[in-house]
């Protein structure tokens, strides 16, 4: 497990040694935000804006990014942060680590993707016995989500616009 800890300004300045033998590359190198020079250009923006937003929220984060590996090679990662406080309960800065997901990752980007029949007029979804259901009722079945409703700004200003 790659460990990292951060300060009250979000600069990291821990790393455990595993950290720096993935990285090859010492605490000095990594320290502050030399660790960033490690994550893919293109998840870079998204993993430090993420990172800052939740920083100043002392939120605690799970995000995945690529992060160079000492031999060159990009590896995926799941980092997770926690805010730690001191025990006068001042905020102290994060305690994170990072998990290589890489293998999992690319399984799952080889496995085939699910189509699904739907309705083009209707909406309703195909099911396995051939019977046409509400894809409101289908998604509720197929996946761990439930649906609330209301009307979103566009639809509103169609039903009722203004000055009418």
């Amino acid at each position: 497990m790659l460990v990292w800890k951060a300060n009250v300004d979000g600069l990291c300045d821990y790393f455990n040694d595993t950290w720096l033998r993935f990285r090859g590359r010492t605490l000095e190198q990594e320290s502050g935000e030399g660790w960033s020079e490690g994550v893919h250009p293109a998840d870079l923006g998204e993993c430090l804006e993420n990172r800052r937003a939740l920083f100043g929220m002392r939120a605690w984060f799970r995000m995945k990014y690529r992060l160079r590996r000492h031999d060159g090679i990009w590896r995926w990662v799941r980092d997770a942060g926690v805010p730690i406080y001191a025990p006068d309960g001042r905020f102290s800065g994060f305690l994170g680590t990072c998990v290589e997901v890489h293998e999992s990752r690319e399984r799952k980007a080889k496995e085939p993707i699910p189509v699904v029949s739907t309705c083009s007029w209707c909406h309703r979804v195909k099911e396995d016995d051939g019977k046409w259901e509400e894809m409101e009722r289908y998604v509720v079945r197929h996946a761990a989500i439930n649906f609330t409703h209301g009307i979103c700004p566009e639809c509103l200003r169609v039903q009722d616009p203004p000055g009418e």
